[in-house]
């Protein structure tokens, strides 16, 4: 089943931009998010939600459009790109 379903932008300043009703309206920042350096053949990313109040650590598929990976509070995470 699904959890929590959210549409965000990230945006190349690093910030995170919830859009409401699915994408659909303007939306407003919620937290930020950064690339981190990794040894591993994947791109892994810290999404870091109101403050610090969530926080996720995401590794890219190879086809780049799926993230995966944990909450700080042990919840698995999955993402897609919309587009």
């Amino acid at each position: 089943g699904f959890g929590i379903l959210r549409v965000i932008d990230c945006h190349p300043d690093g910030n995170m931009v919830l859009l409401p009703d699915g994408g659909k309206k303007k939306g407003e920042v919620v937290g930020t998010w950064k690339a981190v350096e990794s040894k591993s053949v994947e791109k892994k990313y810290t999404l870091t939600w109101y403050q610090g109040k969530y926080v996720h650590n995401l590794a890219m598929n190879r086809a780049g459009d799926k993230l995966k990976g944990t909450s700080n509070s042990g919840h698995e995470i999955e993402a897609e790109r919309v587009k």
